[in-house]
């Protein structure tokens, strides 16, 4: 099984490591922030390029979390 180490957790690592890892890959994802460190990418939605647009399918914590992106 090829192994691949992916630098960064934000939206783009993780998802390039969910691709791999349904491919057969075995992931190591690093970040310089843990899981649930607020100064995260994800964890604030800054990867969000349109938050109007996810609304129907988003909880209310990361519609707010959006609206104040914008803000």
């Amino acid at each position: 099984m090829p192994h691949v180490a992916i630098a960064g957790a934000g939206l783009i690592g993780r998802l390039i490591a969910w691709r791999l890892a349904r491919l057969g890959w075995q992931v190591s994802l690093f970040d310089r922030v843990g899981r649930d460190d607020a100064r995260g990418a994800s964890h604030v939605s800054a990867a969000m390029l349109a938050p109007l647009a996810e609304r129907p399918d988003v909880d209310d914590a990361v519609w707010q979390q959006a609206q104040q992106a914008m803000a």
